[in-house]
């Protein structure tokens, strides 16, 4: 498995990536609000998580309708590569969506209330995540790329799991626990896959995030994650 991890962490690194949309802009654009609403974190114009069955409906059918939006995409506006990468980070918010969309997904509904606690502050966090990934994307030291991205999606889960317990009248443990599981859940695939000697809490990640880029205040921000992760990976 070692050799596996360090071989595609290699591919990443060593290959000559084209991430050039073959679609226009306004189809780009349509991407990154549809990534957006897959994270819900970041996305203000959500209704949060769902409480009850009526709204585990209601976010299940925008789950499968967004998760159509990146796949037609990457599909027709993608190369091989690049659409390879944006399926392996997206796709696995979907999947960890779709445990709960199952018959049975009364989990998220269960710990909705704890989720939707001050969300504002949840969204804080993406929006500082999404800052990183623009410092990033314009750092010049290509070999910090990678342990920067892991371990600044370390920092967003902790930032989020932080808030939670913060609210005591709402959040208990077994709901932080769901909550940093969903969130681990949903990059479990890159972070296996390119993060192998960046572990959480280890101390490479504690000297990494010493000098953590951000945006320059010049730079154009997205709404996801999905446009500055894609450059890193094209700029390595």
């Amino acid at each position: 498995m070692k050799y596996l991890i360090f071989t595609i962490t290699c591919v990443l690194i060593s290959s000559d990536l084209v991430f050039a949309s073959k679609c226009k802009k306004s189809e780009d654009a349509k991407v990154d609000t549809c990534a957006q609403r897959l994270f819900l974190f970041g996305d203000r114009t959500s209704v949060g998580f769902p409480e009850t069955e009526e709204g585990l409906a209601n976010y299940c059918s925008l789950a499968r309708e967004t998760e159509k939006c990146i796949k037609d995409y990457s599909r027709r506006c993608l190369a091989a590569f690049p659409r390879q990468v944006t399926n392996l980070l997206v796709f696995g918010i979907a999947n960890q969506q779709k445990k709960y969309c199952k018959k049975g997904g009364s989990a998220i509904v269960q710990h909705g209330k704890c989720g939707n606690s001050d969300l504002e502050k949840g969204h804080k966090c993406m929006d500082t995540y999404i800052d990183h990934l623009y410092g990033i994307q314009e750092s010049e030291d290509a070999n910090k790329k990678i342990p920067y991205v892991c371990c600044s999606f370390y920092k967003f889960k902790r930032c989020v799991v932080a808030n939670l317990r913060r609210q005591k009248s709402t959040c208990n443990r077994e709901s932080i626990n769901f909550y940093a599981g969903l969130i681990h859940g949903i990059a479990a695939d890159v972070l296996e896959l390119i993060c192998a000697e960046y572990k959480e809490n280890s101390t490479q990640c504690s000297e990494t995030l010493k000098t953590l880029p951000t945006r320059k205040p010049d730079t154009t921000k997205s709404k996801s994650i999905l446009p500055p992760f894609t450059a890193i990976m094209e700029s390595l």
